[in-house]
């Protein structure tokens, strides 16, 4: 009788193991329904895009630094020629006519060049948003175009500053 039982117990534990053993193994998924296959392609596509478009990523940032970097400059030598005229205006000191002149010309240039960089806004962030969109769609060609065009951007507005950095230190020597 022991053998019977013992023999029933093992077939009931070999049935029972084995059915697990050969069951059709569900494709392994993560939360978001992905399998893990797929979640593994588009982790290394997102890889090989990032590669591709590094060179334009680091200039994009070591653009805006630049251009952070003029925009403390602009604004130390404005503040800088504010108190110039202050003082001149404290000590009674006029310029003569002909600084006079040069630094209404000099302000024309500047705000040429004022009217250069207030172009420029905005643009960097519909390209922005125009690249984020061909990245959902994965058109690469034109998530390119669009870092190109940031780039170009930034160039015009890192080229506008640079003048108005120029104009202003003239018009510093100038009082």
């Amino acid at each position: 009788m022991k053998k019977i039982v013992a023999l029933i117990l093992t077939l009931v534990v070999v049935f029972a193991v084995s059915a697990v053993a050969f069951a059709d193994e569900p494709a392994a998924t993560k939360g978001n329904g992905v399998k893990a296959g797929q979640a593994a392609d588009r982790l290394q596509e997102a890889r090989s895009v990032a590669q591709q478009f590094k060179p334009q990523l680091d200039r994009i940032k070591e653009n805006r630094q630049t251009i952070k970097s003029q925009e403390q400059e602009i604004r130390k030598l404005t503040q800088e020629i504010r108190n110039k005229i202050r003082e001149m205006a404290k000590n009674g000191n006029s310029p003569d006519d002909e600084t006079i002149a040069k630094l209404e010309d000099m302000l024309s240039q500047l705000n040429s060049h004022k009217q250069e960089l207030a172009g420029t806004l905005g643009k960097i962030r519909t390209e922005q948003l125009k690249m984020i969109q061909n990245r959902r769609e994965k058109n690469w060609d034109a998530v390119e175009e669009n870092l190109n065009n940031i780039i170009e951007i930034q160039n015009t507005r890192i080229e506008s500053q640079k003048q108005i950095i120029e104009d202003l230190n003239a018009a510093l020597e100038l009082l």
